[in-house]
């Protein structure tokens, strides 16, 4: 059958040549001509090498200006009481120093991996690796002025560590903006085919969607089935925005290349014979475009693929994700201690919120419902109240703050997530964490496969990977990735970068509110 559907192929050449001609990609966005795009080969060519040295230079200046900043700042908050160090007013002759050591502070960036092109899921691993590199910068800092009795006020450099860690943070998600905006726009785009327009097909047309900065754009599928995958594909993207299409069969594999300019061929549908993936990846070759194939053991796995080598020779397995105690020891501590603080320090919020919501419609300020935790145990989740007493408590959650169920204040307090406030005595209580999958009701755990079940081995959380993804207009069992993705990597910095997105995402939310 393989060697028919290239013999089909073939004899279709003729028929199916085209002239190229201006086109828009899906988005909307213009894609330039073969002219056009031989103009612009230099800077194709060398767009990462470009942008990485765009993105050092800022990182060299952010370093810098932090350090003022923190000199600036340091009288001014009543600090120079509490250090012994008298600073010294700066001048040229001190600015050659400072200048190195924000130079090698971006050296340690570049070698900790910060200008790495490999991304994760929503860009989280990247503000892990900013937070393990300042740690990193900073026992560098302390260690050299031990050792080499540099007289400074250490007072300045913790103030400075702090204001670096918090404007980079902003920094590296203004520039996963840039890039997304840059491909937006059609610039430097690796046009991609998926074949397969199955599970890992979708699953992985969504990640690339959420990956812009690996400048991937994808065509469409195509698949020896189209029909059967048509639903699913209409559902990978509920905003309508990226919806994907199914182009045809692997027969126009050569039509498809010349009328899209494609670049790439992923191979991810699942059943293909070696002699099957050995015809289309010569097919691809023949087009002169690259090709990438998807193990066949990866649907299996979905998450847990591990790949080995013995002597050149490759091991497929299965991963196991032990979470260590003392993790979890000092996650409960943080728990513990932020909320602590947030139920002390925000009690007027609490105060005020309560009364927006008694003044605003009848009815109690809590909202309380059974939830699923930690080894499948009920618990009571609390929320302030954001719709009338009268909605089903255990109806669908609102898709948008349209629904006629809200209440007036609750469309601000959803929108900003204050709402979730009361959440942190469900932390202090236990049976909640800050950071973690979301709790879903007994009803919908009820239906869940082995696969679900996964996200019931560790604490529910107020604020996870998918309460701050575009996702969040999908059912929260439907994106079972971003709950895995979490469980698999586990680690106390990734809890700290998760709560610095959502502390973001909450300022935006509040300022455009």
């Amino acid at each position: 059958m393989a060697v028919q559907r290239r013999n089909a192929a073939i004899n279709q050449e003729d028929e199916n040549r085209v002239p190229p001609k201006r086109r828009t990609s899906g988005n909307g966005a213009w894609m330039a001509s073969p002219a056009v795009q031989t103009d612009e080969t230099f800077f194709r060519t060398y767009y990462h090498q470009i942008v990485t040295a765009v993105e050092v230079l800022i990182d060299f200046v952010t370093v810098v200006s932090t350090f003022f900043l923190a000199r600036l700042l340091h009288p001014l908050i009543g600090l120079e009481i509490y250090d012994s160090v008298q600073l010294a007013p700066m001048d040229w002759g001190a600015a050659l120093p400072v200048a190195g050591a924000c130079a090698l502070i971006v050296f340690i960036f570049s070698v900790m991996g910060m200008y790495r092109k490999n991304l994760s899921l929503l860009n989280i691993d990247e503000m892990r690796r900013l937070f393990r590199t300042v740690l990193a910068v900073a026992i560098v800092i302390f260690t050299v002025s031990f050792y080499l009795r540099i007289p400074f006020s250490r007072l300045v450099i913790t103030l400075w560590l702090v204001l670096l860690l918090f404007f980079m943070v902003f920094v590296k998600m203004l520039f996963f903006k840039v890039h997304q905006a840059l491909h937006l726009r059609g610039f430097n785009i690796r046009r991609v085919l998926i074949y397969g327009a199955g599970e890992i097909g979708r699953k992985l047309y969504k990640n690339i969607l959420a990956f812009p900065k690996l400048g991937y754009q994808v065509v469409g599928f195509i698949d020896e089935d189209p029909a059967a995958f048509f639903e699913e594909l209409q559902r990978v993207d509920l905003t309508g925005k990226n919806i994907p299409k199914l182009l045809g069969t692997s027969l126009d594999l050569e039509r498809f290349v010349k009328e899209e300019s494609i670049n790439e061929l992923i191979i991810a549908r699942k059943g293909l014979s070696s002699d099957d993936i050995l015809e289309i990846t010569t097919r691809c070759k023949e087009l002169r475009i690259q090709f990438k194939i998807i193990p066949q053991l990866y649907g299996y796995f979905i998450e847990n693929l591990t790949l080995q080598e013995i002597g050149g020779i490759p091991l497929i397995g299965e991963r196991v994700w032990p979470i260590r105690r003392f993790s979890l020891l000092v996650k409960r501590i943080i728990d513990v201690a932020l909320s602590l603080f947030v139920c002390v320090f925000f009690l007027p919020v609490f105060l005020l919120i309560a009364l927006l919501i008694r003044k605003d419609s009848p009815g109690p300020v809590i909202f309380r419902q059974k939830r699923v935790g930690r080894k499948g145990r009920e618990f009571t989740i609390l929320k302030f109240r954001t719709m009338y007493v009268d909605a089903d408590r255990y109806s669908f959650c609102p898709k948008d703050s349209s629904d006629p169920r809200i209440t007036p204040v609750g469309r601000y307090l959803r929108k900003t997530s204050l709402d979730e406030l009361p959440q942190f005595f469900n932390v202090l209580r236990g049976e909640m964490s800050i950071v973690g999958p979301r709790p879903e009701m007994p009803f919908i755990v009820e239906k869940y496969n082995p696969l679900h079940r996964e996200r019931l081995e560790v604490k529910p959380g107020i604020t996870g990977l998918w309460q701050i993804s575009a996702d969040r207009q999908m059912e929260i069992h439907e994106n079972i990735d971003y709950d895995l993705y979490y469980i698999q990597n586990f680690s106390i910095l990734l809890d700290l970068a998760i709560m610095v997105r959502t502390a973001f995402s909450g300022l935006l939310a509040m300022k455009t509110a």
